[in-house]
């Protein structure tokens, strides 16, 4: 017996029909009921001072890159030069002779900047405080409350020598009323070890007391090379042909390169820095901090990118032994006090202090010499010594709370002593070769004085 199909039996059967009727009969079942408000993702407000206010990120006309304690931790930053990793466009390498930061920002630097010859055009402010040799928290950077790079000339509230960008580096303060601490450590190759922390102590209900400390150090990393070592009288054949004559030729010392102790590339920072918070009066705070950065590492070294046959690729020909040596001292001051509901006044000073000499190869080892005074160039950066005095002072008067018109009224005043007595001996061949170039820089003595204003 056959069974009849009606059309919409076989309707029904349809796999892609049934689909069909369950969505529409979903979708009729839904619209009897009360649909769920969508879930609101709130994102954390972020609050930068790059307008010397602090104020919203999402409201702030700069171009500005801010990054939280957090993110810093996060990302294990730990000199200037690891911001690279965070914010565009910023780069930062110790790459030199003097082992101090060189920075660019939007691809525009100074490289005269690592030496007390000129002043960065990115100007690094600590605490509101400028810092005209990126040494202490500005090298080594530990216990970090927040970290800002503003993109673009910056002259009008930042001041000096911002032309490209500022960094404003804020330290952790201290905090009322609460004990706590932190401590950690890390080990690595080339015996690597390192060590940060901090401790915040309060004394009273209107004074607390922080103390924060980093140390950070490896060995270098640069091997040394052997030089090629020539016969007698495969140099005296190079030396006559150099234009000298066998009366005055002499064998290479190949002692004068060096082989062993210190290598080029290492570290060894250490840093500390103790900070007093004082509540005086309502409305009324002051911060005040000493810092101290010695630094005994060595400058990092250029290297072939084709090494010689034989040669491993982290080394050079060395004939100049690394040597660095710098210390820098630095007291940092602000008050602040509200005048009114509508009316606040800073005063923010600073005084920092600066020494440092060292020794670099210049020449890198890139030739090797064929005789005493031929084949190569033998070139020393030696900075015999450094020195850097620097204090300034700025006052301002500013509006507080919301209004039409936000506004700043300063003044700022600096001063600077600073010399140094840099070398550069060049001589053909060897060091046993008689000189053929000398060069020295010289001291300098800077006043500069800033109003500020702003209105917007």
């Amino acid at each position: 017996m056959k069974v009849r199909t009606s059309q919409s039996q076989r309707f029904l059967r349809s796999p892609v029909n049934l689909a069909i009727i369950s969505i529409l009969a979903s979708a009729h079942s839904a619209h009897g009921q009360t649909q769920p408000e969508p879930a609101v993702t709130t994102l954390p407000e972020v609050v930068v001072t790059a307008t010397k206010r602090t104020t919203s990120l999402q409201k702030t006309p700069v171009a500005v890159t801010s990054i939280s304690a957090a993110e810093l931790d996060k990302a294990r930053v730990q000199t200037v030069a690891d911001l690279a990793y965070l914010v565009p466009s910023f780069a930062g390498t110790t790459q030199g002779d003097h082992g101090v930061i060189t920075m660019t920002l939007r691809g525009i630097g100074n490289d005269s900047a690592k030496t007390e010859y000129a002043d960065p055009e990115i100007a690094i402010f600590v605490d509101g405080i400028y810092s005209p040799r990126a040494e202490g928290a500005a090298a080594l950077l530990f216990d970090m409350e927040s970290i800002e790079v503003l993109r673009g000339p910056q002259g009008t509230l930042w001041g000096r020598n911002s032309t490209v960008g500022a960094v404003n580096m804020q330290t952790a303060k201290p905090v009322f009323k609460e004990l706590f601490g932190a401590l950690e450590g890390v080990l690595g190759n080339y015996n690597r070890a390192g060590m940060r922390g901090s401790f915040n102590v309060p004394i009273s209900d209107t004074v607390a007391m922080r103390f924060a400390f980093a140390k950070e150090q490896h060995d270098g990393y640069v091997d040394f090379q052997t030089p090629t070592r020539y016969t007698v009288p495969q140099q005296q054949t190079a030396y006559v042909a150099g234009g000298g004559t066998l009366a005055t030729f002499q064998p290479i010392n190949y002692n004068d390169f060096v082989t062993g102790g210190q290598k080029y590339n290492a570290q060894n920072q250490s840093a500390a820095r103790v900070s007093l918070a004082w509540k005086p009066m309502p409305g009324m705070s002051w911060n005040i901090s000493y810092e101290k950065f010695p630094d005994r590492g060595t400058p990092n070294m250029d290297l072939m990118q084709n090494p010689r046959p034989g040669q491993n690729l982290w080394s050079a020909l060395i004939d100049t032994a690394p040597y660095l040596k710098r210390d820098a001292d630095t007291i940092r001051s602000r008050v602040d006090y509200a005048l009114s509901d509508s009316l606040a006044l800073s005063y923010v000073a600073g005084y920092s202090h600066f020494t440092g000499s060292g020794t670099f190869d210049q020449d890198r080892g890139i030739q090797i010499p064929t005789s005493f005074s031929t084949g190569a160039t033998y070139q020393e950066d030696r900075t015999n010594w450094s020195k850097y005095t620097d204090y300034s002072h700025e006052v301002a008067v500013q509006s507080t709370g919301k209004r039409d018109i936000d506004w700043i009224l300063g003044a700022y005043y600096a001063a600077e002593d600073n010399g140094i007595r840099f070398d550069i001996p060049i001589i053909n061949g060897t060091q046993q070769a008689p000189s053929v170039g000398k060069a020295r820089s010289f001291s300098r003595k800077k006043l500069s004085k800033q109003p500020q204003s702003l209105g917007r």
